[in-house]
């Protein structure tokens, strides 16, 4: 069996070698296990095939030596620009691929096209062909039975005289017909002095009859637009909570007629005159959501109605004190309110929780309102023209 002799590094001189530097040379005792030759290389390279874990590897020698087959920064520097320079050619082939591609679609699409319009031409060249020909056979046609009445055959001489008489007798008839006009022209002058008066009569009565009619119909246009107590109550309802102040007064005015008042349901006192002091007064009003409990629609005819409402304590739209239950009844006419008539509630009909029309009919409130009716439109309230509406208990079917 060989014997193995320490040997030092031959790369330094004997005075810089050193103990532990030349220890790696004498450990021959312990085995070492190879290492995977995946990364490093093949084990037999330099016949030893031991590799250390700096990239380090025995030589033919036996001496450590760095290994060539690891990468340095500039060898992987070198590479990733060889990569590069690939891919770049490889786009460049696939943009030329693509390019070469595109050229050959259109060229495919423009002979397609050329060969469409090709046929499109000829087909209409061979159409004003044939219509030429066509045009060409029924002149050359015409123009042969002109020839043959030139010459005068027997066929053209019996044309031309059936072609005078024709003439004559349309002649005569048409003197016939202007001595006939004529005279009824003469008749109908005569006739025209006699019947003046008859027809001045009649006129005026079919002018009379045309008026009545117009009227009738702008009646009938102006009623499609005309709106009852409870609908411009609803509106002066929902424009009274309007936050914006400007939008809230121009609304306002707009649903107030121009002699507009306000008076005391009880006494009939005058409160307000005039739509600008009513509208004006809304201004300083603390803002509150109005809620109509009950309610009696009153109708009078096309263009006045009545709403007789209730209002609980603090609900009433800036009418009235907000610290008691509120009547109000608004008398609107030709879509505007004319008047409006407020008093406290004594009998507290708006806040209790079931009451009949019977109640509302009986109370005081609502005999001050009879007696304002009667004497402005002069007519009887009964329950063909009163209509009562409880909001807090809505009936409900099925």
């Amino acid at each position: 069996m060989p014997t193995f002799v320490p040997v030092t590094d031959l790369e330094k001189p004997r005075a810089a070698q050193d103990r532990f530097d030349s220890s790696k040379h004498s450990n021959f005792n312990k085995s070492v296990q190879p290492t995977s030759s995946s990364y490093y290389g093949n084990k037999d390279n330099g016949g030893s095939g031991g590799k250390s874990g700096g990239g380090m590897i025995k030589n033919e020698k036996g001496l450590w030596i760095k290994d060539k087959t690891i990468m340095t920064k500039e060898d992987k520097r070198q590479d990733n620009n060889d990569k590069r320079q690939i891919s770049k050619l490889i786009d460049e082939r696939d943009s030329s691929r693509r390019s070469r591609s595109r050229d050959r679609y259109h060229d495919r699409r423009n002979r397609s096209r050329d060969r469409y319009s090709s046929r499109r031409s000829r087909s209409r060249d061979r159409h004003h062909d044939r219509r030429s020909k066509s045009r060409d056979r029924n002149s050359s046609r015409r123009s042969r039975s002109t020839d043959k009445d030139r010459h005068g055959s027997r066929r053209s001489r019996s044309k031309s005289r059936d072609r005078h008489r024709h003439n004559d007798r349309r002649s005569r008839s048409l003197d016939r017909h202007r001595h006939h006009d004529k005279h009824q022209e003469i008749n109908r002058s005569k006739s025209r002095s006699r019947s003046h008066d008859k027809k001045d009569e009649m006129n005026s009565d079919a002018d009379k009859q045309l008026e009545a009619k117009n009227n009738t119909y702008e009646d009938d246009e102006e009623s499609m637009f005309r709106f009852n107590a409870i609908q411009v109550v609803n509106r002066f309802l929902e424009v009274y909570i309007i936050q914006k102040e400007t939008r809230r007064i121009e609304e306002l005015e707009t649903l107030f007629a121009e002699d507009a008042s306000i008076y005391t349901l009880k006494t009939r006192k005058v409160l307000l005159n005039g739509r600008s002091n009513i509208v004006n007064s809304f201004i300083n009003t603390n803002k509150c959501v109005p809620n109509c409990t009950r309610r009696v629609f009153i109708e009078i005819d096309r263009n006045v109605s009545y709403s007789y409402d209730l209002y609980p304590v603090g609900q009433s739209p800036g009418l009235g004190n907000p610290e008691k239950p509120c009547i109000v009844l608004y008398r609107c006419q030709n879509n505007v309110i004319t008047s409006i008539y407020g008093m406290p509630d004594p009998d507290n009909l708006s806040s209790q929780k079931t009451i009949s029309s019977e109640n509302i009919f009986t109370s005081s409130g609502w005999n001050f309102a009879i007696d304002i009716i009667k004497s402005i439109d002069n007519i009887d309230i009964n329950t063909k023209n009163a209509h009562f509406h409880d909001y807090t208990n809505v009936e409900v079917w099925g």
